[in-house]
C-alpha cells in the first residue's frame, strides 16, 4: 500500500489500523514517504469520522474483497475512519493521486512501486497486503505447460502491468526476450478458450478464477515456486 512523502496526513491510528486490518491479504500498500509524522496517543472527545481516501489499482472487483468486507463489517468506523475508494483501471495514473496527496493512500504492484520510486515519485511502501504475489502463469491443463522452461517458443498473454513480473521470471530462469512472444490482449476468458495463446499471465483472484469457473482445468505456475 502507497503514501505520499508530502502527505498533510498525520492520522496515525487509521495508518495503523489499514496495516492491520490487510496484513493477511499480499499487493503493497504505499503513501507519501514524509507524511507519516511520529505517533502519540489522543484524547478526542469527537466521535467523528475521519475521512481517507484509498487510490485502488484496478476496476472494483474480487481483489479487494478484503477492503470492501471490512468496510461493511464496521472495522473502518471502529477505528474512527471513514474510508472511500476511488477505482482504477487501464488509463488511471494510480501512482499520481498518492505522490499528489489526492489520495492518502494507494494499492499497487511491488514493481509500480519501484518503478515510481526511480522516477523521483515521492511515495513509499508502508505494508504488504499480499503474503504471496497474486501474479500467476498459468495454461490449459492439457498444453503440458507446468513450468517458466516450458515457455520457449511459445506465445504468451501479459498486459502492460504485468510486464515486469513476466520478464524478471523469464530471466531468472534463463530465457531471453527473444525466445517467446508476447501478445497484449484483455483478461477475456472467449480468448482464453480459443487455446490460440498458450501461456497466460493475469491475477490467480481474477482471470485464473474465471477460466476455471468456466470449467477449464488450467495448470497454474507462481513465479517463485
Amino acid at each position: 500500500m502507497l503514501h505520499s512523502q508530502v502527505s498533510n496526513f498525520s492520522t496515525c491510528k487509521g495508518v495503523s489500523m489499514l496495516k492491520t486490518r490487510f496484513r493477511l491479504l499480499g499487493i503493497i500498500l504505499i503513501t507519501s514517504a514524509l507524511g507519516l509524522p511520529a505517533c502519540s496517543p489522543k484524547v478526542n472527545s469527537t466521535p467523528a469520522l475521519t475521512p481517507i481516501t484509498v487510490q485502488l489499482s484496478w476496476f472494483h472487483q474480487a481483489e479487494f474483497a478484503g477492503f470492501y468486507a471490512a468496510e461493511q463489517l464496521g472495522y473502518f468506523s471502529e477505528e474512527g475512519l471513514q474510508v472511500s475508494f476511488v477505482e482504477g483501471g487501464p488509463e488511471v495514473d494510480f501512482i499520481a493521486p498518492v505522490a499528489n496527496s489526492t489520495a492518502h493512500f494507494g494499492v499497487a504492484q511491488p514493481a509500480d512501486l519501484i518503478l515510481a520510486r526511480a522516477a523521483g515519485k515521492p511515495v513509499r511502501s508502508i505494508a504488504a497486503i499480499y503474503r504471496r504475489s497474486p501474479i500467476v502463469f498459468f495454461s490449459h491443463a492439457n498444453f503440458g505447460i507446468t513450468r517458466p522452461q516450458d515457455f520457449v517458443g511459445k506465445r504468451i498473454r501479459s498486459a502492460i502491468t504485468l510486464d515486469q513480473t513476466l520478464r524478471a521470471t523469464m530471466a531468472r530462469v534463463g530465457i531471453q526476450p527473444d525466445q517467446y512472444e508476447v501478445v497484449y490482449l484483455p483478461g477475456d476468458v472467449s480468448l482464453f478458450a480459443a487455446r490460440e495463446i498458450p501461456v497466460w499471465v493475469g491475477f490467480v483472484n481474477v482471470i485464473a478464477v474465471d477460466v476455471q469457473r468456466a470449467g477449464y482445468e488450467i495448470n497454474i505456475i507462481y513465479p517463485d515456486d
